[in-house]
């Protein structure tokens, strides 16, 4: 377990007492909470680390189902906490997701697991966290803590996104998906100088390079330098970018990672894309057992097996960190998440 994993751990944990709940409640928002919710708080954050807990234990066959209902749980008791008026009865029982022909496609002799496609519904679980969230995501720009907020787009009405389109956009799992399908919809920058005309100068390192940066920003960026491998772009100073972040290698340092939006625009933050991802893996075990089990077996579809071992990865060791910032953001961000 990560030790950023293990504090927020440390940090929910606080969350599963009542009237801890309740302080942290009335410090947050400035009213009382009643006992009654924030047992419901409580029960759904205490629900998510017991499930969470049964899936880093759990055989591989089941660890994404497990998963996934952790990481509804926990969604659930953010959702009533960020909330002034909502209450556990008034929490959706829809995932607020599908999954759109998983089974013709799986079953075809040339069947992609990569062109897998799930539905964003207009109702649901997905849709309540998002709202509450703002849909906001917590950035680490050369830092390791969350020093930047930025929120993503509206979600369309109902839309679709394929599972490859999904997990391309997901930094952490880069170094795998590379190998099992080239697709670039990510870039790493490292803001460097505003030019006088507006435009900013960024640093482009490896593993991220010159097919990365087209694929992404296209004809909005010019290169400047290209010196032992290092890039150095102007990106056009007019656009507005669809971000994430990404751990660096060294002392747990953030970086921006730019992403390319989605078919219809679409964006996920951080936290939505990471529910989205776990809910595909859950699906696939709950729904499909045995394509999951013939990835595993090397049978069939097992090229994107060390992706989705990748993504489950990360779904159990980021999402207990993303909430728990939610929960308690930064005390200079505060003012950007209320």
């Amino acid at each position: 377990m990560k030790d950023a994993t293990k504090e927020a751990w440390d940090i929910l944990r606080n969350y599963e007492s009542s009237d801890l709940v309740r302080s942290a409640y009335k410090a947050r928002h400035g009213g009382e909470l009643s006992a009654n919710k924030a047992r419901e708080i409580c029960t759904a954050i205490t629900q998510g680390r017991n499930y969470m807990t049964a899936a880093n234990a759990a055989a591989s066959d089941v660890e994404p189902l497990l998963a996934y209902y952790g990481v509804l749980s926990l969604s659930r008791g953010l959702i009533l906490f960020l909330s002034n008026t909502l209450r556990e009865n008034g929490l959706s029982q829809a995932h607020g997701l599908t999954v759109n022909g998983w089974g013709q496609e799986l079953a075809k002799p040339t069947g992609d697991v990569a062109s897998l496609i799930i539905t964003l519904n207009t109702n649901g679980t997905l849709r309540q966290l998002v709202e509450a969230t703002q849909h906001a995501s917590f950035l680490r720009n050369n830092a390791n803590k969350p020093n930047a907020v930025v929120r993503c787009n509206a979600l369309p009405e109902t839309c679709e996104v394929t599972l490859l389109d999904l997990l391309s956009r997901i930094p952490e799992v880069r170094s795998q998906q590379m190998r099992w399908r080239a697709t670039r919809n990510a870039v790493s920058i490292w803001p460097q100088t505003e030019q006088s005309n507006g435009d900013m100068h960024v640093r482009i390192d490896r593993p991220y390079g010159k097919d990365d940066v087209e694929a992404v920003f296209g004809a909005d960026a010019a290169i400047v330098s290209d010196q032992g491998g290092v890039l150095t772009y102007s990106l056009k100073g007019e656009r507005e970018n669809y971000y994430s972040d990404c751990t660096g290698p060294a002392w747990g340092i953030g970086a921006l990672v730019v992403l390319r939006p989605m078919q219809n625009g679409l964006e996920l933050s951080k936290l939505a894309m990471a529910f989205v991802a776990s809910y595909a893996l859950g699906m696939l075990v709950r729904y499909y057992p045995s394509h999951w089990v013939s990835m595993l077996q090397n049978v069939r579809h097992d090229g994107a097996l060390p992706t989705m071992l990748a993504t489950l990865e990360h779904i159990e060791e980021d999402v207990p960190r993303m909430v728990m910032e939610f929960l308690e953001p930064p005390a200079s961000l505060l003012s950007e998440t209320s």
